[in-house]
């Protein structure tokens, strides 16, 4: 029988961090996601991919970029990618971290938090669920430009 932890479909691949030995930030990650919950959802929901077009046509958003409000901010999209955040949460209910210089993530939650998938030879956007954030840490500049975000996918 599944229970509400073991049933979360594996959506996301799992990736694998490039060791860099003067990662700061890196050393830090267990520490901040210390007593930190995932949040079991149960029955397991169905995995929803689109293409960031049909989302512009749908809500207006951009192509590029990593957040995204509508005019009348009913609609808050935020698309963090592996290569810049390695511990992003993988599938809906997960817990992670995501870097940003913008505070205005925690203060104007919850928002709709989409991951890039290959589908075939295709990117799509993974719907992952309405998240809240915290800052947990900081980065220097210089620490930042230490780190290294090169990940790939697993196959």
């Amino acid at each position: 029988m599944s229970t509400p932890e073991n049933s979360l479909p594996p959506n996301l691949p799992d990736v694998k961090v490039k060791d860099n030995k003067k990662s700061i930030f890196k050393s830090q990650v267990s520490k901040y996601l210390e007593g930190v919950k995932d949040f079991p959802i149960y029955p397991p929901p169905i995995p929803v991919r689109v293409s960031r077009q049909a989302l512009n046509r749908t809500y207006g958003i951009t192509i590029m970029g990593l957040l995204w409000k509508s005019k009348s901010r009913a609609y808050k999209f935020l698309f963090p990618t592996n290569d810049v955040n390695p511990h992003m949460p993988r599938k809906p209910g997960q817990s992670g971290i995501i870097y940003s210089y913008r505070h205005s993530m925690c203060d104007d939650g919850p928002w709709t938090l989409f991951a890039q998938v290959k589908v075939g030879t295709l990117f799509r956007k993974e719907y992952l669920g309405d998240y809240i954030f915290v800052t947990v840490g900081s980065l220097t500049p210089e620490e930042f430009t230490n780190e290294d975000f090169k990940v790939g996918f697993i196959s």
